[in-house]
């Protein structure tokens, strides 16, 4: 039976890309939480993602914090869906992102294709509620597929740098397309009564 294991380097873009696409995404769950909830909730939603990135960055080990984590993204997840804003569904697909990111250090498994189904579900909801999409796509779907493919290439390319230090060039890629999602998300919500 061959070796299931991927080699560490690709261990690591894989975790990168993961951290990288729910980072796109994650700033829909601090608006949504700092308007329709709690400041408390938005910064713990948040700060998930953000520790993925500075383990990433070799800045110490996150897992303790990720992994206690999970209950609260739950406690989110759940309260995007009860308190009946059309945002909701986003919402929750975005704590999706955020609890798949935690949940690496149960086993190991950057859970990709998880990860970008969630975003994608985030961007579906934004097409399916009719926000404009980001200038220059035609459609939100769109500007998140196109976005993983930028970072696609970005992380597994052949020029692909994937030190520690390395990590800011691909947060700040994935940190300027989640400021779209959080311009939108405030309009959006300024236009719900």
């Amino acid at each position: 039976m061959p070796d299931q294991t991927l080699a560490p380097m690709r261990a690591r873009a894989e975790r990168w890309f993961s951290v990288a696409v729910a980072t796109r995404v994650n700033s829909v769950l601090s608006v949504f939480f700092e308007k329709l909830s709690s400041q408390e909730d938005s910064f713990a939603a948040v700060q998930v993602v953000e520790s993925a990135w500075r383990e990433a960055a070799g800045q110490g080990e996150e897992a303790g914090f990720q992994l206690e984590s999970i209950p609260l993204l739950e406690r989110l997840k759940g309260k995007a869906i009860s308190l009946d804003n059309p945002a909701g569904a986003a919402v929750a697909a975005a704590a999706d992102a955020a609890l798949l990111i935690s949940s690496y250090h149960r086993d190991d498994n950057p859970r990709v294709a998880e990860v970008m189904a969630s975003a994608l579900t985030v961007a579906l909801e934004f097409d399916r509620h009719g926000i404009a999409a980001p200038e220059g796509y035609a459609s939100w779907l769109s500007f998140e597929s196109l976005g993983h493919a930028d970072l696609a290439n970005l992380v597994f390319g052949d020029e692909a740098r994937l030190d520690p230090g390395d990590s800011f060039e691909i947060r700040f890629k994935s940190g300027e397309d989640s400021m779209t999602y959080r311009n939108s998300i405030k309009a959006w919500l300024r236009d719900v009564r």
